[in-house]
Order: structure tokens, then C-alpha cells, then sequence
């Protein structure tokens, strides 16, 4: 075992600690993980003199790491507090009492004034034993410091008096203070906190609640100057990094995702994914824990199957600690260290909702402290997290959103589905509550959908009046092209043929997304389509936006369909001109049944005997000219469309409904995630990392996109590793030459293979495991995920090199191999698409503009509005809205962390079952909970029971149902609008005679009602229901619901 390898992580970091004492500034790389980079800083910001700051990009960042450091600070003598505006009085305490802190400081609050410490210091009140002080005097001080009067002291903040008795629950401190007073004098200060032994104290310290106007900056607030710690800042065109750097006298750290050039190297990365491959996993943390690694293991989900993996597979005694759910695995090379959670044994569980709604609800799912969401009547605020608010000892949970001027809104978790996740620009508009603004701006916005959706369906409504070839019959051979498929197929695969199966056997046009990860299994999904179609009597065209492509997939096409009698026949430039028109002449006269090829297909000259189906490979790669001409196409026949990352154009219409998408998200069997490895240019590097797969006899791409300097790049490369046979591919080879060096490559004649972009799309080489991509910066996000897709497509572990050639990166170009990287779990790359349209901002619809209207209310309102534009279009007719009903009654509603711990899924559930808009659908809702969850406690079936109703009263007169205090007790109110249906009143009576009448209201006290009175006023609900359908349509009163 080496020196390091024995080193703590206390005595690692300790010759970094040394030089941040000696230098002004020290620059810190490989910190590409968060969760790592969070347990570096806790460990520095302890170690280091003095105090810290760490200044993050915007306030989102500073909760995560909020949340992150205060997992690894809580056993570490040092507080953390995240600035807000106004601060938090517990801050100022911290800096006066000289207490060690890190403080966590959004860098735009850096332009706010704050209080200076003298005022502060100015509303303490000074405490102890025989001071003459009266209760009165004392509670009246402490309220104009910011503490609230509630009846007892249980939050901090409050405080409660009984007579001669205070009790104070201050800011900064978790237990409560009791002080008695005797003749006008405190006779005692005793701590009282639950759970502790009462302790008398002789002074007392109290900070205030709330602290007065900002008149100094951030920086006057410190009396000795902190070490300022951030990420470097370059590229980043936000000035007040500029302001930040210029400020003299600080010490500083600057820290780097990536390896950087003349910093230290801490080698902080992600752990390794083992996707459920639980004998892998267990035999590589044997081999780390041979090789003296340091292994802990992070629950994040609440659940035990890590502990069990452990006791059952490893057969070790080692602890499992309770962690965070943002945490992730991560690695410290420079102490050895592994750290693994759930998600990476076990994956991310992908939980399947109704198909429609999978797509949207994707929005809330992610959704963190921070974020900026989306309300549908109030616009653009932010997240500021889960609040439960208690009172007479029921309990109701919010979210808890933050707009413009302070302004704070509590949405009942019953009305998430008027919540979105805002993906659109990095720094939106927050309006405020009050204003009038964003109904002007959603008119317009709806306004604006309604001309857009008239211009899409021209294109996309046109196809429901033209009638396409149907497929009705499974044919003998389509049953014998299923047997043959050697893999068995996953999930989504299936789901995504019945997909289209259903599509082939009507009238309308097709028109489908398969929208999967590359080596998910689209191609043989779109096999069988092309077999069915073929085995109906009609013809086929595969278009690709490649030559190699358009060979890759002429081939998988002939080896599938070999035994059948199908003629499948190939178009692009690899063939002679003869070849070619052979080709065309039997596509006219029907002897050819499947042609592939590039846009040479779209030419006027290639004509069909009878079309059926048109697939069409990674659209986006083809030009405006052949997309208009794919339009065209698109209004005559069956279209599929196959996909591994949208564009934000296709990610937006599959969105809106207007077409329809298949998700293949499961990993076929076995499958490993990809190593991505993001570095600077190294020869030693690109030398390791090619010897590496040839000692396994394995094959290595590598990727040079400047075909002007392509034949220099491979003879440096020659130069590092000597015994390479290398080949060079790029769009500019003649045809011959260019299907010399695949088929040489192909068949192992070659090792590595120089090569332009023209691999991006794919190409399927099983032997073929490490991509090297040389400039990585100058490639846009969906195709270094693309590119990164060219390996991995076996069973054995891939390997991805994206090598930047200066000395750090910067701007765009640092987030989106960020992203990049952290995208690593298989079946991101949907995820992937809406990370890259974060990073470009939200394009508009129909791919004019990158930075459209979009952007004012966001893309998942957006594609709502325009949804509902063009089903109102289709249909003629006005769509109708769910109407809002508030309802206030007197239970507990939420869904407790005790009942599902996962944030996330809390957060998925609750807009999910509040977007439904039919009681069958919640009950089956209801049943598909319990499934893993158990039987739920009394608050999720209140919040559930209250779903109903306001399902239930869309059909009446009804707008509000609350209950409200009397002298006599609690009274139930129902109001309708305009009136109540006089037909009503008898029938209520007869019901109950206790209510009494208004114009637009019945009321009742809660105790003349039967002993369930939720459910007299479910049958309420019913009897309205009755009357007012009866008079709209004239019919029976429905049953009871």
C-alpha cells in the first residue's frame, strides 16, 4: 500500500490547507462532482483559519450546497448559514460571537445592502438574574425585534407569556428559554427544551428575529476579512464576478470541475454506475478494497437494499449512513476513497406513468430548492422548497414559491398541477403576485400559440383527411422474425411496436417518435415495422443522414431479413451510377420492397410503386432543403421517425401532442454505462488510454473534425503509439476509398480509426470500445452524446475521452461537458435534451428562432398552450377547462417523507394525481401507491378524499366549500355562483334540516351534520351534480360517485 493510499482525508488535504495559509490564491481542480466537491470544502473550510465563503451562481446552487455541506459539516466544529435578503439575524449572532462559519452566498446578493453589525448589535437584549425587568416590558421589546406572540414557543422565533412567565424560542438556538419574574425582576432563566435536563442559567443572550433596513455591503459585515471560495468564474458574462475578482485583501480558492493546467489535482469524479449488475459491483469493491481503498456506503432512498447488498454480496459488517437524497457516489483519488450510494447499485428507479402524461410530469420530478417554476395563474417564481403549516393540530403541506419584492405564495399540494419547472432562460423574469403582467403576457402567449398551431396544422391536422395504407394482419413470417431476434425484448422495446402496430392498422397518417438511447434497440423496432409493412404489400424507404449510416443499416436489414423473401436494396454515393439506376427502376416497378438511403432518395427522380412507410434516422441531421421535401412526405404516408436525442424543435412538438412518441429509457441486458473521462490534451493520456484497448484486443475511435489536417493528426498519433495500424475516414474520400477504410476497420485490418464526424450516427461496432474526441469544446451537447454513443455497444466496459486543448474551459462550453458528464446513467439522453435547451435557451416551435416567446412563461406552459390551441383547432370547438374550486376544509393533507421518503417521488405524485381530472383515474391512482408503498396514513387519504370532491363538483354550480369558526362551532359554507338551483332546497332539507340559505350560499353548523360529515357533503356534492346536469342535458341524475 502506498503513503497515499494510507492517508486520511484530513491529512491529503492538509499540504493544500499549508499553501491557502502561505498564498493569496490556490487553485483547486478535478473537483467534477458535487457531492465529492461538497465533502473537500467541509473539510477545507474546517481545516482553514478564519472563516469562508463560498459564493455560488444563483441561490439554487447555493441550497444544493447547502444541503450537501450540511451533511458532511454536522459533526465538524464549524456552523454553515446560506445568506439571504434580508439575512438571517442567526448569521449576524455566528460573526459576533466569533463562532468558526461558512457561509453560503448566491453571487447576486453581493449587490445588496445589509445592516451593519452595530445595529445589530444595537437589538440584543442583555439578560440576568435580578435585573429589574418586567414580562411586559420584555415581550414588548422582543416583538419589535421581529419575534411573534403565539400561545406557546414551539417554533423559532415566537415567543408566549403567562403571566409572569416568558418563553422564548430564539433564532439561533434550538432550545427554549423560560424566564420568571418576581416583583418586577427576573427571578430565573431556565432552558427548558424536550428531551433535556432543565438547566438554570444565570445571563442570557437574545438575538432579534428580524433585522433592520441594509445600509453597508456584504463584505462591511465581516470583521476580519473571510477566504472567499468559488468556481472560476471565466466565460461567465455576469460583471459582478468581475467586481468580485477586484476586491483586494481577500485570500482566495478557485475551484475547477475538469483538470486544469498549474492547479492542484484533487481527482474528485463520480463513482462508477453498476446499473442492478449487483455481482459486478460486489467484485469490483472487493478488488478496491484489496487495493487499500476506503469504502462507505450512503443510503438516499430510506430503504434497506443497500444494507442487504452489502450483508448478503460483499459479506462485510460495514455501516450504511443515511445521507441526503441529492447526494451522489463520488471518488477521492488523492485519500483513496469510495463512496457509493443506492443509485449508483441499483440505478435511478423510472417510475412509468400513463404515457400522455410522462412527458410533463418529467418537469416537477427534478424539481430542487431554488429552481424557477412556473404557476399557471401567477407566473414565473421560485421554489423555495416543502412547507407544512400546522393549526389546532392539523396539518397541511405547500410549496412554497418566492416572487419579485418578497412577495411569498403557498400552493396546496392539491393544486401542483398548476406548477411547472421553468426550462427556458438561465435568468427568467419573477413577477410579482399583485401585478397584472402575466395575464397580459399568457393572452399573448395564447394568442400567439393559436396563429402558430394554424401553421402546424396545415402540416400535421391535413394528415387526419388523407388515408394511409393499413397493415390489419400479422403474417406467419413477422411471427418468425420475432423468434430470430437473439435478445429478449426490454420494456419499452415492446411497448413502442404495439406503439406502432396500432399506428399501421388505421387510416391516418403515422406519424411517430422513437425517441431512445443510443443502443436502446430503435433499429430492430424499426425492422419490424418495415417487415410488416413489407409483408402487407407495400414498400419501404429508410432514410439516413450519412452514407456510413445508410451501409450500417443496408446491412443489419440483410442479415435480419435474409431468410425471408424480401429484396432489400441500398441508394447513396458508395454505389456506381448504374448501380444507382438499377436501383431507382425497380424501386418504380416494385421489385425492391426495403430501400436505405441518404437524401439521394428524396431526389425527384426516385418514384415508388406503392409507399407505405418512411423511416427517417436523426432527422435533425438533415438539411432545411430535404426537411421540407420530409414534410411533404409527411402529408402522403406512414412516417417513423427514430431519434436519441431530440432537438429542441422535435422535443417541443412531442411535448404538445401534436405527434405522437414512443420512450425506449431501458437499458438492454448487461449493458454498462459509458467511463466518461473529460481532460486536457495529453499525449501520455491518448497513449494510456489506446494501449489500454489493445491489450484487450479491443478497437479505438478516434476523432479529428478538421479534414484539412486529418492525415497530420494520425501520423502524431502513429508517433505515440507505434504499433498502431491506423485508418482515416472522413466525408471528403471518394466512395471507394471510403468503403475501403470501413471494411478494413470493420474486419480488424485496422485498430484505430481517424475520423470526422462521420461516425456521429449510428454506427454499431461491437469491438470497438474507446472514443477519443480531440477539441471536444467545439461540438454541441446532443452531438457529444451522439458521438459518446459510438462505443459500449456490447457487454464490455466502454470507454469515452473528450480532450480540450486550452488550459480550462470556460462558458457553454464547461457546462455542456458538464452535462456530459452528468449525464452517465443509461437512457439519459431525453434528460440530455432538456439540459441542452437550459443551456441554449428554449427554441422556438418551429426552429426559426433560438430564443423565442418561449422563454416569457417557459417551455412546459408553453407546450401546453399550444396544445390546447390545437385541440381546440381540431376539434372546433372550446376546451374545456377544470375548473378551480377551493377547498378548505379542517384535515390534515400532505404525503409524509415516513410514507414515501423520495422527495422526488413525492413531488411526481403530488402533480400527477392532482392533473387527474376523472375519479377512475385517481382510484386507480390510489391502488398503484399502495402497490409499494403500503396502506397510507390518514393525511394522503384526506388529500386523496378531497381530489374526489373537487372532481366531483365540476359538474355543478359549486366555487368554494369551507369550513369557518362560529361561537357555536365550526360551520360548513358551499358557495355557488351566480345562484343555487331552487329545485335544490327541498331535496336538501329533506336531507338534513339544519341548513340554512343564502342567494349563493348554504351553510350548516358541522355538528347538526351525521357523525362522517365528509360524507353528507359528498352526498351534497352528488345532489347538485344531479340537479344541474338534469337541467343541462335532461337526464337522470347520475349514480352516486
Amino acid at each position: 500500500m502506498t503513503k497515499k493510499q494510507s492517508q486520511t482525508r484530513e491529512q491529503a488535504l492538509a499540504e493544500l490547507v499549508n499553501r491557502a495559509k502561505k498564498e493569496d490564491i490556490v487553485h483547486i481542480s478535478q473537483l467534477g462532482n458535487r457531492s465529492g466537491q461538497s465533502a473537500i470544502l467541509a473539510e477545507l473550510f474546517t481545516q482553514l483559519p478564519g472563516n469562508s465563503v463560498l459564493i455560488t451562481r444563483d441561490e439554487k446552487e447555493a441550497r444544493v450546497f447547502e444541503t450537501l455541506l450540511g451533511y458532511w459539516c454536522k459533526e465538524k466544529p464549524i456552523g454553515l448559514y446560506r445568506l439571504t435578503d434580508p439575512p438571517e439575524p442567526r448569521l449576524y449572532a455566528a460573526i459576533q460571537e466569533k463562532k468558526k462559519i461558512a457561509v453560503l452566498v448566491p453571487l447576486e446578493l453581493l449587490r445588496s445592502a445589509f445592516p451593519d453589525r452595530s445595529s445589530y448589535e444595537k437589538t440584543i437584549e442583555h439578560l440576568e438574574v435580578g435585573e429589574r425587568r418586567s414580562p411586559i416590558e420584555l415581550s414588548q421589546r422582543l416583538i419589535q425585534h421581529g419575534y411573534t406572540f403565539e400561545e406557546t414557543a414551539e417554533t423559532p422565533g415566537t415567543l408566549a407569556r403567562r403571566g409572569s412567565i416568558v418563553d422564548i424560542h430564539p433564532v439561533h438556538d434550538g432550545d427554549i428559554l423560560r424566564i420568571e419574574f418576581a416583583d418586577n425582576a427576573i427571578d430565573s432563566i431556565t432552558q427548558i427544551s424536550s428531551g433535556k435536563k432543565k438547566e438554570s442559567l444565570r445571563t442570557l443572550t437574545i438575538p432579534p428575529a428580524r433585522l433592520g433596513k441594509g445600509s453597508v455591503s456584504f463584505w462591511s459585515i465581516w470583521p476580519e476579512k473571510p477566504t472567499l471560495v468559488y468556481e472560476d468564474p471565466e466565460g461567465d458574462d455576469n460583471h459582478m464576478w468581475k467586481d468580485l475578482e477586484q476586491r483586494d485583501g481577500f485570500k482566495r480558492l478557485i475551484l475547477y470541475p475538469f483538470k486544469t493546467t498549474n492547479a492542484e489535482v484533487l481527482g474528485v469524479h463520480a463513482a462508477p454506475l453498476y446499473q442492478n449488475d449487483l455481482s459486478n459491483a460486489a467484485k469490483a469493491l472487493r478488488e478496491k478494497k484489496k487495493e487499500g481503498w476506503n469504502i462507505h456506503f450512503l443510503e438516499t432512498s430510506g430503504g434497506e437494499k443497500l444494507s442487504h447488498f452489502i450483508s448478503d454480496k460483499l459479506k462485510w459488517s460495514t455501516k450504511v449512513k443515511r445521507a441526503p437524497e441529492l447526494m451522489e457516489g463520488f471518488v477521492i483519488e488523492l485519500s483513496h476513497e469510495l463512496f457509493i450510494t443506492d443509485k449508483e447499485l441499483f440505478g435511478r428507479q423510472v417510475l412509468r406513468q400513463e404515457e400522455k402524461n410522462i412527458l410533463d410530469q418529467a418537469f416537477l420530478s427534478n424539481l430542487e430548492e431554488g429552481d424557477f417554476v412556473v404557476h399557471a395563474d401567477h407566473g414565473v417564481g421560485k421554489f423555495a422548497g416543502m412547507k407544512n403549516n400546522s393549526i389546532d393540530k392539523i396539518t397541511h403541506e405547500y410549496f412554497l414559491l418566492e416572487y419579485a419584492e418578497q412577495d411569498k405564495l403557498y400552493v396546496p399540494v392539491e393544486n401542483a398541477d398548476k406548477l411547472t419547472k421553468y426550462l427556458g432562460t438561465e435568468q427568467p423574469k419573477i413577477h410579482r403576485l399583485s401585478g397584472t403582467s402575466w395575464k397580459s403576457i399568457t393572452k399573448k402567449i395564447k394568442d400567439e400559440a393559436r396563429i402558430l398551431a394554424k401553421d402546424l396544422l396545415k402540416l400535421y391536422a391535413e394528415r387526419t383527411m388523407i388515408t394511409a395504407s393499413t397493415c390489419q394482419t400479422e403474417t406467419p413470417e413477422e411471427t418468425k422474425l420475432y423468434s430470430l431476434f437473439p435478445y429478449e425484448e426490454t420494456p419499452d422495446q415492446q411497448k413502442a411496436i404495439d406503439d406502432i402496430t396500432k399506428d399501421l392498422q388505421q387510416s391516418k397518417p403515422m406519424d411517430r417518435l422513437i425517441c431512445g438511447d443510443v443502443g436502446f434497440g430503435k433499429t430492430e423496432v424499426a425492422i419490424r415495422a418495415a417487415f410488416k409493412v413489407v409483408m402487407n404489400g407495400y414498400q419501404v424507404a429508410l432514410l439516413t443522414p450519412t452514407t456510413i449510416l445508410t451501409q450500417q443499416h443496408y446491412d443489419t436489414l440483410c442479415e435480419r431479413l435474409k431468410i425471408f423473401n424480401v429484396r432489400v436494396a441500398i441508394l447513396s454515393r458508395f454505389e456506381t451510377k448504374l448501380e444507382q439506376e438499377k436501383v431507382i427502376r425497380d424501386i418504380q416497378t416494385g421489385d425492391v420492397d426495403i430501400v436505405v438511403g441518404t437524401h439521394r432518395l428524396l431526389s425527384t427522380d426516385v418514384k415508388f410503386k406503392k409507399l407505405g412507410l418512411v423511416i427517417i434516422d436523426e432527422e435533425q441531421r438533415f438539411g432545411v432543403k430535404h426537411k421540407e421535401q420530409l414534410k411533404k412526405i409527411r402529408k402522403e404516408t406512414h412516417v417513423l421517425t427514430l431519434t436519441a436525442t431530440p432537438i429542441p424543435r422535435t422535443l417541443n412538438i412531442a411535448l404538445s401532442n401534436i405527434r405522437d412518441i414512443s420512450l425506449i429509457e431501458t437499458p438492454p441486458e448487461g449493458r454498462l454505462p459509458i467511463e466518461t473521462i473529460i481532460e486536457p490534451y495529453s499525449d501520455m493520456l491518448i497513449s494510456e488510454a489506446i494501449k489500454k484497448e489493445f491489450d484487450r484486443k479491443g478497437q479505438v475511435y478516434y476523432l479529428y473534425n478538421k479534414v484539412e489536417t486529418i492525415e497530420l493528426a494520425a501520423k502524431r498519433l502513429k508517433k505515440i503509439v507505434p504499433e498502431a495500424q491506423i485508418g482515416i475516414a472522413h466525408g471528403q474520400l471518394n466512395e471507394e476509398s471510403l468503403a475501403k477504410v470501413m471494411s478494413e476497420f470493420d474486419n480488424g485490418k485496422t485498430n484505430i480509426l481517424v475520423c470526422s464526424t462521420i461516425i456521429e450516427n449510428g454506427l454499431d461496432l461491437p469491438n470497438v470500445n474507446t472514443i477519443i474526441v480531440e477539441n471536444a469544446t467545439k461540438f454541441g451537447l446532443a452531438q457529444l452524446y451522439q458521438l459518446r454513443g459510438r462505443v459500449g455497444r456490447g457487454l464490455r466496459q466502454a470507454y469515452s475521452y473528450f480532450l480540450y486543448g486550452s488550459h480550462k474551459l470556460t462558458g457553454n462550453a464547461k457546462k455542456r461537458l458538464q452535462s456530459l458528464l452528468e449525464a452517465r446513467e443509461l437512457g439519459s439522453g431525453f434528460q440530455l435534451a432538456l439540459r441542452d435547451l437550459e443551456i441554449r435557451g428554449v427554441g422556438n416551435i418551429l426552429g426559426k428562432e433560438q430564443h423565442g416567446k418561449v422563454s416569457a412563461v417557459g417551455l412546459a406552459l408553453y407546450s401546453r398552450l399550444l396544445a390546447q390551441a390545437v385541440d381546440e383547432i381540431k376539434t372546433g370547438k372550446n376546451q374545456k377547462e377544470f375548473r378551480d374550486i377551493l377547498i378548505d376544509l379542517p384535515l390534515s393533507i400532505g404525503i409524509p417523507n415516513t410514507y414515501i421518503p423520495k422527495e422526488s417521488s413525492r413531488l411526481q405524485l403530488y402533480q400527477k394525481i392532482a392533473g387527474l381530472t376523472k375519479i377512475a383515474q385517481l382510484n386507480e391512482a390510489y391502488g398503484n401507491m399502495k402497490e409499494p408503498y403500503g396502506e397510507p396514513p390518514q393525511e394522503v387519504k384526506n388529500l386523496y378524499a378531497l381530489l374526489k370532491l373537487r372532481i366531483a363538483a365540476q359538474d355543478t354550480d359549486i366555487t368554494r366549500i369551507e369550513t369557518k369558526k362560529s361561537p357555536q362551532g365550526d360551520r360548513l359554507f358551499i358557495s355557488f355562483s351566480p345562484s343555487i338551483n331552487p329545485k335544490m332546497i327541498p331535496a336538501l332539507l329533506d336531507i338534513n334540516e339544519a341548513w340554512t340559505f343564502s342567494q349563493d350560499q348554504i351553510r350548516v353548523l358541522v355538528s347538526k351534520l351525521d357523525e362522517d360529515w365528509f360524507g353528507a357533503l359528498e352526498k351534497i356534492i352528488v345532489l347538485s351534480r344531479g340537479f344541474q346536469l338534469e337541467e343541462a342535458k335532461n337526464e337522470t341524475t347520475p349514480k352516486t360517485v
